[in-house]
């Protein structure tokens, strides 16, 4: 957690401040944490929806870079789980 929003609505930071690009706001939107691949079972958790984090990394295919995983959320058909 980089930052934490106190009860009277002013922000505390806890590490230096960070802004990723924002196409709305030029001052860009303030990062309040730093994922890794613990984001995976934070959704999880907080969804009830199984996810996973897949890292492409195929030079065959031309896709070697930073910033290639991608993040899977199967949301289950509650059809198939009532036997419907």
């Amino acid at each position: 957690m980089r930052a934490v929003l106190n009860a009277d609505g002013t922000l505390t930071h806890l590490l230096p401040p960070e802004y990723h690009g924002n196409p709305i706001d030029d001052q860009g939107s303030l990062v309040t944490t730093d994922w890794g691949y613990d984001f995976a079972s934070f959704v999880t958790r907080h969804s009830g929806m199984p996810t996973i984090i897949i890292q492409m990394d195929n030079i065959e295919l031309g896709i070697r870079a930073e910033f290639i995983e991608i993040v899977v959320s199967n949301k289950p058909d509650p059809n198939v789980a009532s036997g419907r």
